[in-house]
């Protein structure tokens, strides 16, 4: 019997795939041994809303709607039901930001 051992893929969401207000944004779950279970921007494409708002790579988004989120699918959930504007908590760069993207 052979078996091939692969490393585990890490789940990664599009940010314009669940609302247009994150078109150039890339998710993923944070990382087993993390501080903090919850969804981590991967990358911010420049001149996106996203980057207008001051996200950026390495920020990990806490809750949606004032709703905590420790998965992408809860994440992706709380996104689309966000209406006209999308209000995210982030941590980023050591202190606790929050956003408004219109």
């Amino acid at each position: 019997m052979r078996t091939t051992l692969t490393r585990p893929v890490a789940h990664r969401l599009q940010g314009g795939d669940v609302s247009p207000l994150l078109d150039g944004v890339v998710f993923a779950e944070t990382k087993p041994n993390a501080q903090v279970s919850s969804v981590e921007i991967i990358s911010v494409m420049t001149g996106s809303k996203a980057s207008d708002a001051s996200l950026r790579a390495g920020d990990v988004t806490v809750s949606v709607n004032q709703d905590p989120v420790t998965r992408l699918d809860e994440f992706a959930a709380k996104v689309r039901q966000s209406q006209k504007q999308l209000p995210i908590d982030v941590l980023g760069n050591g202190s606790a930001i929050f956003i408004l993207l219109p």
